[in-house]
């Protein structure tokens, strides 16, 4: 997806709230499940007012509007819905691969909440068009400009790229099927049933690829990602990363033990964030790695309370002007080496002094 649409998402993933499931008492409602690709490789979901009315996402909203981020092209009308209107949200996507620089991810975003037809073709100005009886608005300005939003009824938005919405509306109209990715509907379920934000990943059969994973290889010993995160006390993060072997578990776990310890270490100037990143839980297992960490309401307002400022707009600086006689050979890099771990001793590079 686009940078905008993911700003969107993920600034929607820390000021979230809503109530996701309440037809079947938690997990994900059958009616939305129907109109989900069943070959997902990602589904994530958000209970957006529930969220929105905790100590977390009152922080998290106002660090949001001091950041001075742009609204979105195309998008301000539609943003004010998201806002005011919306109980719940849940994105899915079949992507076989993590995507490539400049190329969009497909995604279907299921939107719930309590709408105004007349006030939102109000608030989204674009062409339309019907399909099987749908109106789908294309709003203008947006990029890519496949994207599209639809009213299915009174309490469903859906908005995503267009050929994902038409096969949303294509399942609907044909009998439930029962073929589907079992496995992460399954965990996704489970999920939803504890988090008020959650996320769950299959990676493809070839494993990740791309530029992320060639940026970072140990999702390429990655079968698959669940994350999820709950704010009615405090802050609790849990994450399963769940490796293609007992081998790759091994090596997960002391990469994210030796990144966190090398986090630590960039943070001595900041004894929050230090103490902060000591408090995560790593447990490995036979084929994944949990990791964990937990705040009280006190803990969290005192780590938020500690970051640093932020400067919107900012201008950065220029890069200081080379000498006539050249720059001078670069030092070689710093590295860290980490003694300690079950699978032995690691060495990570050393971010730059700042």
């Amino acid at each position: 997806m686009n940078r905008g649409i993911a700003i969107a998402v993920f600034s929607g993933l820390l000021i979230a709230g809503g109530c996701w499931g309440q037809a079947n008492g938690g997990g994900l409602d059958p009616a939305v499940l129907r109109m989900l690709p069943p070959d997902a490789r990602v589904l994530l979901g958000v209970e957006w007012r529930k969220s929105l009315a905790s100590s977390v996402g009152a922080m998290v909203e106002k660090r949001i509007q001091e950041s001075g981020l742009p609204p979105i092209p195309g998008l301000a009308g539609f943003e004010r819905t998201l806002r005011e209107d919306v109980d719940s949200l849940l994105l899915s996507t079949s992507a076989q691969d993590l995507p490539e620089r400049g190329r969009q991810s497909p995604m279907l975003v299921v939107i719930k909440g309590r709408f105004d037809p007349a006030q939102l073709r109000k608030r989204i100005a674009g062409k339309t068009e019907r399909y099987r009886q749908t109106e789908l608005i294309a709003p203008a300005k947006i990029e890519p400009p496949t994207m599209r939003v639809a009213l299915l009824d009174p309490s469903t938005i859906l908005f995503g790229d267009r050929k994902e919405l038409t096969s949303a509306l294509d399942r609907l109209a044909a009998p439930p099927s029962r073929k589907r990715n079992g496995a992460l509907f399954d965990r996704a379920a489970g999920l939803a049933a504890r988090h008020d934000i959650w996320l769950t990943i299959d990676a493809p059969a070839g494993g990740f690829k791309g530029d992320q994973a060639a940026s970072m290889p140990m999702l390429s010993q990655l079968s698959g990602l669940d994350l999820g995160i709950s704010l009615s006390q405090g802050l609790t993060i849990e994450a399963s990363l769940r490796a293609k072997s007992e081998a790759d578990a091994g090596s997960l776990s002391a990469a994210v033990q030796g990144l966190l310890a090398m986090a630590a270490v960039n943070r001595k100037d900041a004894p929050g964030q230090e103490d902060l990143l000591k408090r995560v839980q790593v447990t490995p297992a036979a084929s994944a790695v949990s990791i964990r960490l937990a705040l009280s309401p006190a803990e969290l307002a005192e780590s938020m309370a500690r970051l640093p400022a932020s400067t919107p707009n900012s201008t950065p600086k220029p890069p200081p002007a080379k000498s006539a006689a050249g720059p001078a050979d670069p030092a070689p890099p710093k590295r860290i080496r980490i003694v300690g771990l079950d699978s032995g001793p690691l060495e990570v590079p050393a971010a730059p002094n700042r």
